[in-house]
């Protein structure tokens, strides 16, 4: 390969490098990364790529492949972003603590997320199987979006960025008053919110059943979704924010 091709590859941005690799298996993407020397950069780039959702039934049935992924979290320096949305063949996550980036969107099969504890940023929406959510407290961002099952969130008060959304089964939430950005929009089983004093910005969408906001003097951005029936109409919203 000519050195005019190795710059222009070392160019590319880190987007495109994935673009790229998304067309090529875990044999062609390797042999790429392993080319030459003067891949030192693009190296780089090339072990950060994402694996996006149509390698979810892959990762579930090749062990090839899952071992290629385990190999790109050994190094440390190495900040692997890995979506495996909507694989129902996926049932043990636990070797995929090291990844920075997870989504297990709609993975409706797993149940144990006890091991992604070190996962930086991380997406279990709409994973109806998963109840314990007690070991997740050290993610920085995370989605529990529509997961039906979680009842208790005590653990997760040092989480920076929490949704639970639409978890209707959530009715405490006195332990996440040092959550930084909190979304319990649509968490239609809470009615005392006056321990998120401290959370910054936070979203009570459609929570119908809380009627006391008098403790969230702290708050800087609260939104509100308020539900008003109308003659021949089923609802009517207006989104209320404010701002200290």
């Amino acid at each position: 390969m000519s050195n005019a091709s190795v710059r222009l590859l070392q160019s590319l941005p880190l987007d495109v490098m994935g673009v790229v690799l998304e067309f090529c298996d875990t044999r062609d993407a390797r042999a790429v990364v392993d080319t030459c020397r003067a891949f030192g950069d693009v190296k780089r780039k090339l072990l950060q790529w994402r694996l996006n959702t149509r390698h979810s039934e892959q990762y579930a049935r090749d062990e090839l492949f899952r071992a290629r992924v385990l190999r790109c979290m050994q190094n440390p320096g190495r900040q692997l972003t890995l979506s495996l949305s909507r694989c129902s063949g996926i049932t043990d996550v636990s070797a995929l603590g090291g990844v920075h980036t997870l989504t297990l969107y709609r993975c409706s099969s797993i149940a144990d997320v006890s091991a992604l504890g070190g996962v930086h940023t991380l997406s279990l929406s709409d994973c109806g199987g998963i109840t314990d959510v007690s070991g997740l407290g050290g993610v920085h961002t995370l989605s529990l979006s529509a997961c039906g099952g979680i009842t208790d969130v005590s653990g997760l008060g040092g989480v920076h960025t929490l949704s639970l959304s639409d978890c209707r089964g959530i009715t405490d939430v006195s332990g996440l008053g040092g959550v930084r950005t909190l979304s319990l929009s649509d968490c239609h089983g809470i009615t005392d919110v006056s321990g998120l004093g401290g959370v910054h910005t936070l979203s009570l969408s459609a929570c119908h059943d809380i009627t006391d906001i008098s403790a969230l003097g702290g708050v800087r951005t609260l939104s509100l979704r308020v539900t008003v029936m109308v003659s021949r109409m089923s609802a009517a919203w207006a989104v209320c924010t404010r701002f200290h």
